[in-house]
């Protein structure tokens, strides 16, 4: 809840936050798991409209996080690569969403990307 108010602060993008609020209760590092929700948070941000909406819904298994965009990526087979960028005009180093991706790795959750009626999501289900 603080990591997300934090992010509206600093952008004129609206967050939105829906499902069950205690959800999900995960066994990790509390650190890693800041790093997983601040870098999803992040690029869903950096990648949304200036006055779009980036919407969390959270539920006892899963949580998604999406942004509306104009298009669907051109690589998305490369979204966990360390250092890739989909345009040299984003703001970007490249690495949160390869960080995101170890994350779970090391704890086994599965990440999944999906374009879909102008909205990005990624979604992580435990």
């Amino acid at each position: 809840g603080a990591t997300f108010k934090n992010f509206q602060e600093l952008s004129n993008v609206q967050i939105q936050i829906s499902g069950d609020v205690t959800s999900p209760l995960v066994k990790m590092d509390p650190y890693l798991a800041e790093v997983l929700c601040n870098n999803l948070v992040s690029n869903a941000l950096k990648h949304s409209n200036p006055d779009g909406i980036v919407k969390i819904l959270t539920s006892n298994k899963i949580i998604s996080i999406s942004n509306q965009g104009s298009k669907a990526l051109e690589h998305p087979e490369k979204l966990y690569s360390r250092f890739y960028r989909e345009s040299e005009l984003a703001k970007s180093t490249g690495l949160g969403l390869a960080i995101v991706h170890k994350i779970c790795q090391l704890y086994k959750f599965k990440i999944s990307y999906q374009f879909a009626d102008g909205t990005h999501t990624f979604s992580i289900r435990f």
